[in-house]
């Protein structure tokens, strides 16, 4: 996930990534009653990565809109 919001912040694919499907896909996965410590310890690790990185990729994504958005505003010279 973190190698695709950095193509589609560079212009390299034209489509976000679905970072809210997968962030479904772990909230539904730590709902589920998991009685090894162990492994909760280690999802707990991971959502807690996942929502650190999340803000990490949305400031990208709202600096690289905001770019194009600036690019685009900018008066094109002959």
């Amino acid at each position: 996930m973190h190698l695709d919001f950095q193509k589609y912040c560079q212009g390299l694919d034209p489509k976000m990534p679905d970072h809210e499907r997968l962030e479904r896909e772990l909230l539904f996965f730590s709902r589920r009653k998991i009685f090894d410590l162990e492994l909760s310890k280690q999802l707990d690790r991971i959502l807690y990565k996942f929502q650190n990185r999340k803000r990490i990729w949305l400031r990208w994504a709202e600096e690289f809109q905001h770019g194009v958005h600036t690019k685009a505003q900018e008066p094109k010279t002959p």
